[in-house]
């Protein structure tokens, strides 16, 4: 009788561990797939409703602009207020996907939002552009993070 006890445990321990390891092993399937993705910066830009972007919360003249030197800037993690979350080159513009609070540099970087910054040969001139919104604090912030980046790429 005592030799069946141990068998029946172990068969009752083998059956409820088998749902366990094979949960676990579908979970880090999952998490290896989901780290293998990087996207593309077109696959990135496709995320963002650049048509959106219609508002000018900022220009200003920059004579010596450098996209390349604005975007090592914006990636420095050196701004205070917001974080910048991804930074997008095409063309002549600049994509930035930010994290911010309300109102603004309170330290609780809870909202997101995207802004685009414009560079213009001819005039010399960059232009930041974000989304459209009612709400005066929002509004507020919007302003303020694009007085930021025209300081910090200046």
């Amino acid at each position: 009788m005592i030799k069946m006890e141990i068998p029946i445990k172990l068969l009752i321990y083998i059956i409820i561990a088998i749902p366990t390891v094979i949960l676990g092993m579908y979970y880090q399937w999952k998490q290896d797939k989901f780290e293998a993705k990087t996207m593309s910066a077109e696959e990135k830009l496709s995320l963002i409703n650049i048509e959106g972007l219609n508002v000018c919360y900022g220009n200003t003249v920059i004579s010596n602009f450098d996209i390349d030197k604005a975007k090592l800037v914006l990636t420095s993690k050196q701004i205070i207020g917001f974080e910048i979350n991804d930074v997008i080159i095409q063309n002549n513009s600049i994509y930035l996907k930010i994290k911010h609070s309300i109102p603004y540099n309170n330290g609780k970087n809870e909202y997101g939002t995207c802004f685009s910054i414009i560079y213009f040969e001819n005039s010399k001139e960059i232009e930041i552009y974000g989304y459209d919104t009612r709400i005066n604090s929002e509004k507020e912030v919007f302003f303020s993070i694009a007085n930021e980046i025209i300081m910090q790429i200046k």
